[in-house]
């Protein structure tokens, strides 16, 4: 209860659960986006897995070093809205080419991948706020507390899509989907990703902890 009544712990809260929802949606919709409304095989889906894992093998070289220039929320700021944006730009004008797909899955797996290696570097900094404020250091309440909100957005949100898809009239069993499950396709894959991934960065917008001010702290 005293950590989650630190501004800068309840800020960091809110964005791990904007960027779990995105990448739920992102991962528990990509396999339906590409067989059912690209009309992908499994080829290019092993693919498209391929193309992460080496797009996460040269972020993982760089982004680190980013970092520590520019301070951790300002790279994930960076990385995170031009997925966010991205994922909006590809909504409106859509994915229509294997070309247009490989720049979008390259964007999402830059933003994901900086996160993954920078967000518990990033709570792990609610420490000297908790030292400073209460006079005690629970790096692994933090952590701890972080992981569970963040694995419960993004169970939900599996559970959510399933329920959405079976609304929405998607079936697997059926070659060829309906509009509606298309359009449903396109808002699980492309818009909601973007618009929480958005809303992530508007809260990092908040974070009171820059690299200067994280200094100060320290000092204190």
């Amino acid at each position: 209860w005293q950590l989650m009544k630190l501004k800068t712990m309840k800020i960091l809260i809110v964005f791990k659960v904007a960027f779990n929802v995105a990448y739920g949606f992102f991962t528990a919709s990509m396999v339906f986006f590409l067989q059912y409304r690209l009309g992908f095989g499994n080829e290019v889906t092993s693919t498209i897995y391929s193309i992460q894992i080496v797009v996460n093998f040269i972020n993982v070289l760089i982004v680190s070093r980013i970092a520590l220039r520019v301070g951790k929320a300002a790279r994930l700021l960076f990385s995170m809205s031009i997925a966010g944006f991205g994922c909006m730009a590809f909504y409106i004008a859509g994915i229509e080419s294997y070309a247009a797909l490989i720049v979008f899955i390259i964007l999402f797996s830059l933003a994901s991948n900086s996160f993954w290696q920078l967000s518990n570097a990033i709570f792990y900094d609610v420490t000297e706020v908790d030292e400073f404020v209460y006079g005690k250091r629970r790096e692994g309440a933090i952590i701890s507390l972080q992981s569970g909100i963040g694995s419960l957005a993004s169970a939900a949100i599996v559970a959510g899509m399933g329920m959405y898809l079976e609304i929405i009239g998607f079936d697997t069993a059926l070659p060829v989907q309906t509009p509606a499950a298309m359009a449903a396709l396109d808002r699980l894959f492309l818009m909601l990703p973007g618009l929480f991934l958005m809303a992530g960065c508007a809260m990092l917008l908040l974070y009171p902890l820059s690299k200067a001010r994280f200094a100060s702290l320290q000092s204190a």
